[in-house]
């Protein structure tokens, strides 16, 4: 029976390793992981939806375009607003 590369028992153990080490992660290491994947994702989910630019498969119209574009600004300023610190957070009382 062949052995398994060493390269995929090296990644599995990564894997496994990761799940146990959860608990010890600190959060800005949870965040960076995180952040980073989701990143990853949606600058790709970006591109694809620039993949639809193509006239010689799609059909769209200028409003169309503005509309998809409103979305996505909108989508992206709210996010961005959550890592904003709020009025009442920035109006702290203090000597």
């Amino acid at each position: 029976m062949p052995d398994k590369k060493p390269t995929e028992k090296k990644e599995s153990t990564k894997k496994v390793d990761k799940k146990l080490n959860k608990g010890k992660e600190s959060k800005s290491e949870a965040f960076l992981r995180i952040a980073e994947s989701r990143i990853k994702s949606a600058l790709n989910r970006l591109r694809l939806i620039g993949n639809c630019s193509n006239k010689a498969n799609y059909q769209y119209t200028q409003e169309q375009v503005e509309n998809m574009s409103n979305s996505l600004y909108e989508a992206l300023a709210t996010t961005m607003a959550k890592f904003t610190p709020s009025k009442a957070e920035q109006e702290q009382f203090s000597f």
